[in-house]
């Protein structure tokens, strides 16, 4: 059985990210963003990949982070600075079609590199799955969707939820019942404490 793990860090800050982030649990309802709102103007927007721009604006991305990515940097810049949490997936990729892991499985890992990549208009994926080697970090996993596909994952595939060290602990309430909203079957909750070893937090059962 080859299980991998997933991650997506989600910040609560405003009444927008609320709605999504409902919707991502109770739902379990993958949301898509539009390559345009992302932090790195270069993203899915390298100039090799200029003729085909136009197609390329009907992509949108899920995007989530592998196990290589840096934890503490990953809550920093997308937990809203430790204040928000992190979902972990599990998917079973061993022998399976595609059909079998559930949407989940059907993304891609971004390259990193210093260099721009030669656009293969037969493979237009890899100038949405490059970026700077500045990013490596992030360990990025991406799903994509055209035309608005709506995707929902199963209800086993969400196994922990952890606060980060700065959230507030009057919205776990919250968390917790778009949990049981969604009817996930394996999840468990963790939150982040400072470690007594390395700089740095580890995660505790709560």
């Amino acid at each position: 059985m080859a299980i991998q793990r997933l991650y997506k860090y989600l910040s609560i800050e405003t009444p927008d990210h609320w709605t999504y982030r409902r919707q991502l649990l109770t739902e379990r309802r993958l949301y898509f963003s539009h390559p345009s709102t992302f932090n790195d103007p270069l993203d899915c927007n390298l100039s090799t990949a200029e003729p085909y721009k136009r197609m390329l604006r009907e992509v949108r991305v899920f995007c989530m982070s592998g196990e290589k990515r840096d934890d503490f940097l990953m809550f920093a810049h997308y937990g809203d600075s430790h204040r928000g949490f992190r979902l972990t997936f599990e998917i079973d990729t061993d022998d399976k079609t595609l059909n079998e892991i559930g949407v989940l499985g059907r993304g891609k890992y971004v390259t990193y590199s210093q260099y721009l990549p030669s656009f293969d208009e037969n493979d237009i994926h890899k100038s949405l799955l490059t970026k700077a080697a500045s990013w490596s970090y992030e360990a990025e996993y991406r799903i994509f969707s055209v035309n608005h596909e709506t995707m929902h994952y199963d209800k086993a595939a969400l196994v922990e939820i952890a606060f980060g060290y700065r959230f507030n602990p009057d919205f776990e309430p919250v968390i917790r019942n778009w949990i049981t909203c969604g009817e996930h079957e394996k999840t468990i909750f963790l939150r982040a404490i400072p470690s007594t070893d390395l700089i740095g937090f580890v995660y505790v059962k709560v």
